[in-house]
């Protein structure tokens, strides 16, 4: 029997030979996702491709690393990958079609039964636990990675696309201007201005977002930008789910909360702890219909021993940074020169004004001076402007119409100078028109 076909699979018929594509579930900027079969022995597959005809390399390397880190965790609760198939679009990532529908689409239709909920939610923390277990990090869990097959009821967690090994005691700092993810449903110090690792607990982070809708029919955080969701995730706390619906319990409300601590340390410290606790709930409402409180995270440790990131005996160092920087949000101009031997923390140091500069919608971009680069002038200071530029590609458009208009008038006629040295820059100006020809001393200038 043929499968239904849909005008965008039929566009791919020869693109994939031995597949044949049906359903569209899911057209997006980056990539297409069909319902599709293997013609040698017709068993059913989800084939994931580049939407574009001249994908962007990033894609098809986060491809490439779903492809890598399903086969190196094999695991119950996380969706089997098949092959990775070379196509003439680059590749097209081929798994198993468990019959699923996307938690997402639940939502849509609002707020789940408090028992499903938490349910789901128990599956999830089950499946992250497994994941953790091989010292892999999602870094994109939401609910339109997490799959539920209806008849069953199985949970199976998707698109490990993102997913990182994180060695024990690894520097995994993320870096403001290369955040990837599903920025609701991120940690604080996924979004890179927090001066914090990224570990295993930032996915308790985003199951803890993805519980509060499940229970709410809304997320934690609702802003008009992206800066100002940066904002919300690093600086308040929601309103606990019980004050937006008196009907959830106050410990299921509290288990929410406290896997939505700004610090890592904070929160649960493992998704085996969240399981049990969610389980505990579940218990308790199939035996007396209610939850009445308990002790929470009784059962919760973590699986190594994790030092919490704290500065200590800097705190005169910190508050001259501080001081310096509120002066300079009164309009004065500052210069702070930070010395020490090398490893002996200075980077630490100044990382530290990542929260306060968000807390005041600010921008934080930096630059190192790299014994590697030594023989590029500037290096460091082109480094920090390739970073602003970063940022501020990452605004709305609205944000960056501004800063086009007040870069133009800056630059001047000496645009394709800045651009010369930092090519980002023509993402926000365009290609300005070029200088005019220099005599040699000039030009060096």
């Amino acid at each position: 029997m043929a499968l239904p076909v849909d005008p965008r699979a039929a566009a791919l018929a020869g693109d994939l030979p031995g597949y044949e594509l049906g359903e569209c579930l899911h057209s997006g900027r980056d990539s297409r996702i069909f319902r599709g079969r293997r013609l040698a022995c017709g068993s059913p597959v989800i084939v994931k491709l580049p939407a574009s005809d001249f994908p962007e390399p990033a894609l098809l390397a986060r491809l490439a690393n779903e492809f890598e880190m399903a086969q190196r965790v094999s695991l119950p609760g996380v969706l089997p990958v098949l092959a990775l198939e070379r196509t003439r679009r680059g590749v097209a990532l081929v798994s198993r079609d468990l019959g699923a529908d996307a938690l997402a689409h639940l939502l849509a239709q609002g707020p789940l039964p408090l028992q499903q909920a938490l349910v789901i939610a128990s599956r999830v923390a089950d499946a992250l636990d497994a994941l953790h277990a091989h010292d892999v990090v999602h870094r994109d869990v939401n609910p339109k990675n997490i799959v539920i097959v209806p008849a069953a009821g199985d949970v199976t967690l998707i698109d490990l696309g993102l997913a990182k090994a994180v060695p024990r005691g690894a520097d995994t700092h993320e870096s403001p201007g290369g955040f990837e993810g599903t920025l609701a449903y991120s940690s604080p110090e996924q979004t890179g201005r927090m001066n914090r690792r990224v570990d295993t607990r930032s996915d308790l982070y985003s199951l803890g977002v993805t519980i509060y809708q499940m229970l709410t029919g809304r997320l934690p955080f609702e802003a008009r930008d992206r800066a100002e969701l940066v904002h919300c995730h690093i600086a308040l706390m929601p309103e606990p789910p019980v004050a937006l619906d008196p009907t959830i319990p106050p410990p299921v409300s509290d288990l929410v909360m406290r896997l939505l601590a700004k610090t890592a340390e904070e929160r649960y410290q493992s998704a085996a702890g969240v399981r049990a606790d969610l389980d505990a709930c579940l218990v308790q409402i199939r035996e007396t219909g209610a939850v009445r409180p308990f002790d929470l995270g009784k059962h919760d440790r973590p699986r190594d021993l994790l030092l919490p990131e704290h500065l200590y005996g800097r705190e005169h160092e910190l508050t001259l940074l501080s001081q310096a920087f509120r002066r300079a949000r009164q309009g004065f101009q500052e210069l702070l020169l930070v010395t020490g031997s090398a490893g002996i923390g200075k980077t630490s140091i100044v990382r530290e004004l990542h929260k306060p500069v968000v807390e005041a919608r600010g921008l934080f971009v930096s630059g190192k001076f790299d014994q590697v680069k030594r023989d590029l002038p500037y290096a460091a200071i082109i480094e920090a402007f390739q970073g602003l530029v970063r940022e501020l590609l990452a605004q709305g458009e609205e944000e960056v119409e501004t800063w086009r208009d007040r870069l133009l008038v800056a630059l001047g006629p000496n645009g394709s100078v800045i651009v010369d040295v930092i090519p980002e820059v023509t993402h926000i100006v365009g290609t300005p028109p070029p200088v005019p020809d220099l005599p040699a001393a000039e030009t060096h200038n």
